[in-house]
């Protein structure tokens, strides 16, 4: 597994050494010229508790106010929560993200809006 963002316009990677063979070092990357992430930080974690932890505790450092997913509703926010579950995490503790009556994952601190249902 691997957890990938962008924050503030700067991209992040992390990466479960315990899958991936090598450590992937820090690189640049832009899709397209209007959209000039540039340079994405890696850290290579040994395992996948670990990269929920690195992921968790820099979102808890950063405390963004907006999460913009594509299809997150019904795919990276479920992946997270149930990998969560595995290692007695709670997602809602650890940054704040629930899971709605109607099948949304909401923010208690920031939104979360899925892009999925508008693009």
């Amino acid at each position: 597994m691997m957890i990938s963002y962008v924050l503030d316009g700067k991209g992040f990677l992390i990466t479960n050494r315990s899958i991936v063979g090598d450590d992937v070092q820090n690189f640049e990357y832009s899709p397209k010229p209007e959209y000039d992430v540039g340079m994405f930080t890696v850290f290579n974690e040994p395992d996948e508790k670990a990269v929920l932890d690195k992921f968790f505790g820099h979102i808890r450092d950063t405390r963004p106010f907006i999460y913009t997913t594509f299809n997150g509703d019904f795919f990276d926010w479920p992946f997270i929560n149930d990998r969560c579950k595995q290692y007695e995490m709670n997602l809602e503790e650890e940054i704040g993200i629930t899971l709605s009556a109607n099948n949304e994952f909401l923010g208690r601190f920031a939104v979360h809006m899925d892009c999925f249902y508008w693009v």
